[in-house]
């Protein structure tokens, strides 16, 4: 019996107590009128069907009780006894019928008539028992067959005039279920008036029991499966059953439980082998598939196996699979919660800034490594309270504050409060330590909260740029106060979910498991995030492959790369891939791979192929599997290889910066041949002695100072040329500017979307210009961007290029709608955020123009237009 509780055994268990509830409901009806209601529905939707013809003809008396006469009575009779019926019957003995009226009826015709009253006309034989049927439940879909009244055993008036037809019938059920299969219209009905008149015909009466259908006095109509219908048309079904022998039988109480043991095996042996996913269309098809075997049943057999019980079994067993999913689920994710959490917590955890206790170390220390300040202390303000208190100090100590006062309702805090930005401090906050320092206080204040202070020094230095450190300091001053008010909000959200009665609201009571694997996909989900976020970031494009060919995953760079030279990166294996953009023969290529996973090293091939328009260098690598994580996977990994990753680097800056650094060595070398020529000259006046020693004194000074200079113009252009161009994006070296220039007009000319002409006036010699080839371009194309957008239809931008000794000049106009000065210099000069992209790419220009040391001035008037002025500095030798 112990075995019985393995849970393999869950299934028996839960079967057996399917039948045995479903088996109890039966036997107490605890579901009879669900059952008899499908068994309604069932009949009237069988109207279309009709497997025996009617042996019953009603005819309905269309007047009341008292309203035929006795004489209109016999007429009825004889009209109908001309076409020879198989019986005629009375359902209601007439009231105002005498004895002679009786004994010259039942002597003229074959007539059995029915009465309420049985007792009272005894000696008649022909005169039976007029039963008004059983109610079944809330109908009536029964007769019966023969009614035990003070003793006496009565043959209800259908069971004589079937017996009477069909020569004996010796069932003795107490009642049976009437046919109602055919609808409503099924046995013909004919009123008194048309038999009176002569309407009958010999097809509607011959061979059939003709029933008279008086309607009883005080006898409403009657419910029944085809809906209300009268006393008459009621017996009249229930003869016609009689006499067709098709009377409905109903499955019994043994038979019903062994077809619901039968459902409930077979149910549970075919849905626990079908994936979850689909057992609730399974369960479907077994409640369409039961509808439709109890239809059959009821049409063909006239046996109809109550369905409703065996639609509650598979219900049951439905919820029961729910309960049982649903638990085994639980225990899965407990045991999965257990497990991962354990797991993740022996590798390296980023903690969330939210749920940290030390949220303000996570602030202090990226306020360290991002900003060069000397002191820094934050003060957090008391919940509930209109005070501060030191929380976090850098390179000082918290007792460093000499302000006594810690109420934010007062001086310095209200003046910061109201200023609104870093506030420099006249009076001393914190204690001095050195006479150069300048001390602040910027308020850590969002949406109308103060979240706290944050108190700073720095000091006087000429290479720091105080105004743009201040602007840095007040963004990341309205960070941090948006990071402090939602960590606020999201710790009263924890409160108020954890809380006991949204616990009980919400049927929460273990969550223990749910919240620990919920913060373990958490934390998977936002590390695969970030992954496919760094991924998708990067400049170099990469595409990850399986070892069996398939793509795991493309950067967005990539993407747009094969896009733009209509390869699809998703349908491409590892080797169509270097097919097509080296250029490789594909036995060249397999060779490749083959070295590739065999060695598990990396190859380096060129991009050759003529769509691509930049310079690419194609790495491709055998990523092998981590030892750790390889024992913790199910499977096993083919070479202990996870992928080939395929990367292409972009090498056309470094082909750039080569050129750039041969175009030094040009200009070095042109300069140095005209120096040379100079020294040359001078030698051969050097060497006339018709000149006197003065002028000798003064060529050889002259060949002195020429040397000297070449060599120091030598030791200028070899750090230039030694010097690691790809070590910093703001690095300034000589560029020619020309080809910068011409590239960003290409650009933007086959970007713009209105007919603008763009005029550049290029001086023919021109010299190098100190700045960087790459972000020169953006700054060109940043001013021609805006200029096109601000430019009014078949206009011209107009390019104009003066240089002198140190500088050169450029100037950007068009002809434009153009927009206020002030307007223009506030979105130039501001740190906020801006909605157009071509503001916020002029704006990055203009520093990175003043960080190359030049100057940039915009200009704007409405209706003329927009004029951008800036310079660089002349590269000399």
């Amino acid at each position: 019996m112990a075995q019985l509780n393995h849970p393999r055994f869950t299934s028996l268990w839960i079967g057996m107590s399917i039948v045995l509830v479903v088996g109890l409901s039966i036997f107490f009806e605890v579901f009879y009128h669900f059952d008899r209601w499908i068994y309604d529905e069932a009949t009237l939707a069988s109207q279309f069907y009709a497997p025996q013809p009617p042996r019953v003809l009603l005819v309905e008396v269309e007047t009341d009780y008292e309203g035929l006469a006795v004489n209109n009575w016999f007429t009825l009779l004889e009209q109908i006894q001309q076409y020879k019926p198989a019986a005629i019957a009375i359902n209601l003995l007439p009231w105002n019928w005498s004895e002679q009226d009786i004994e010259l009826a039942l002597q003229r015709f074959p007539l059995i008539i029915g009465s309420t009253h049985p007792d009272a006309y005894a000696s008649y034989n022909n005169i039976v028992y007029s039963a008004v049927p059983p109610l079944d439940g809330n109908a009536y879909r029964q007769q019966y067959r023969q009614k035990i009244l003070r003793g006496t055993t009565y043959p209800a008036l259908e069971t004589a005039i079937a017996r009477k037809v069909l020569a004996g019938d010796a069932r003795e059920e107490e009642n049976y279920f009437i046919n109602f299969i055919g609808g409503p219209g099924r046995l013909p009905t004919v009123t008194s008036q048309r038999v009176l008149d002569g309407g009958l015909v010999d097809v509607l009466v011959k061979d059939r029991v003709v029933l008279i259908g008086v309607k009883p006095p005080l006898m409403m109509d009657m419910l029944s499966p085809l809906g209300m219908m009268s006393y008459s048309s009621y017996q009249a079904y229930a003869l016609d059953t009689l006499l067709n022998q098709n009377s409905i039988q109903v499955a019994d109480l043994w038979i019903e439980v062994l077809l619901i043991t039968l459902l409930v095996l077979v149910v549970l042996l075919a849905v626990l082998r079908i994936p979850d996913r689909y057992q609730l269309m399974a369960i479907t098809c077994f409640i369409l598939l039961t509808l439709s075997a109890s239809y059959a049943s009821l049409l063909l057999f006239n046996y109809w196996l109550m369905p409703g019980y065996l639609l509650i079994t598979e219900f049951s067993i439905l919820i029961a699979l729910l309960f049982l999913r649903n638990r085994q689920n639980q225990q899965a994710l407990q045991t999965m919660a257990l497990n991962s959490a354990a797991r993740i917590e022996s590798h390296w955890l980023s903690e969330s800034f939210y749920s940290s206790d030390a949220h303000w170390n996570h602030i202090a220390n990226m306020v360290t490594q991002t900003l060069s300040l000397e002191r820094t202390i934050f003060l957090e303000r008391v919940k509930n309270d209109h005070r501060v208190h030191e929380i976090r100090a850098l390179n000082c100590s918290l007792d460093d504050v000499s302000e006594m006062r810690r109420d934010y309702q007062r001086t310095p805090y209200t003046t910061a409060i109201k200023y609104g930005g870093a506030l420099k401090l006249n009076r001393t906050y914190l204690e001095v330590s050195a006479d150069d320092e300048i001390q602040y206080l910027v308020p850590l204040i969002f949406a109308g909260n103060i979240l706290g202070f944050w108190a700073f020094t720095i000091k006087h230095n000429a290479e720091l740029d105080e105004n743009k450190l201040i602007d840095a300091v007040e963004q990341f001053a309205r960070q941090i106060s948006e990071l402090l008010y939602h960590r606020v909000e999201w710790k009263k959200n924890q409160l108020a979910q954890h809380s006991s009665v949204v616990k009980l609201l919400q049927m929460k009571f273990e969550e223990n498991s749910y919240d620990s694997i919920n913060r373990s996909i958490n934390f998977l989900t936002n590390r695969l995030s970030v992954m496919e976020t760094v991924m998708d970031g990067l400049e170099t494009l990469a595409i990850l492959y399986d070892l069996f060919g398939r793509v795991v995953h493309v950067n967005k760079s990539m993407t747009k790369m094969l896009t733009d030279i209509h390869l699809q990166p998703y349908s491409m294996t590892a080797v169509d891939l270097i097919v097509s953009l080296s250029g490789c023969s594909m036995t060249e290529a397999r060779n490749y791979l083959s070295y590739l996973i065999l060695e598990q090293s990396s190859i380096n091939v060129p991009v050759k192929n003529d769509a691509v328009k930049k310079g690419y260098m194609m790495i491709i690598s055998a990523l092998k599997s981590d030892t750790h994580y390889a024992a913790e996977e199910d499977e096993i990994k083919p070479f202990e290889m996870t992928g080939i990753l395929c990367e292409l680097i972009d090498i056309s800056h470094i082909r750039e910066i080569y050129s750039q650094k041969e175009k030094i060595v040009q200009h070095m070398s042109s300069r140095l041949r005209n120096d040379l020529s100079s020294i040359s000259m001078a030698c051969d006046l050097a060497q006339d002695k018709r000149l006197s020693d003065d002028i000798h004194i003064q060529l050889i000074q002259l060949i002195q100072e020429k040397v000297s200079k070449l060599g120091i113009n030598f030791e200028h252009v070899n750090r230039i040329v030694q010097q690691d161009l790809t070590a910093k994006v703001t690095s300034q070296y000589p560029v020619d500017y020309v080809e910068p220039l011409q590239l960003a007009i290409n650009e933007c000319q086959a970007q713009q979307d209105k007919t603008i002409t763009i005029h550049p006036d290029i001086p023919l010699f021109s010299p190098l210009v100190m700045a960087a080839p790459k972000e020169l371009r953006q700054v060109f194309s940043a001013i021609i961007k805006i200029l096109i957008a601000d430019a009014i239809e078949d206009s011209e931008i107009l390019v104009k290029i003066n240089f002198d000794k140190n500088q050169i000049e450029f100037e950007f106009s068009n002809q434009g709608f153009g927009m206020p000065q002030d307007q223009l210099q506030s979105y130039l000069q501001s740190n906020g955020n801006l909605d157009s992209k071509e503001l916020q790419a002029l704006r990055l220009a203009r520093h990175q123009v003043i960080n190359w040391g030049g100057q940039f001035k915009p200009s704007s008037n409405i209706g003329e237009g927009m004029s951008f002025y800036f310079t660089l500095e002349a590269f000399q030798l």
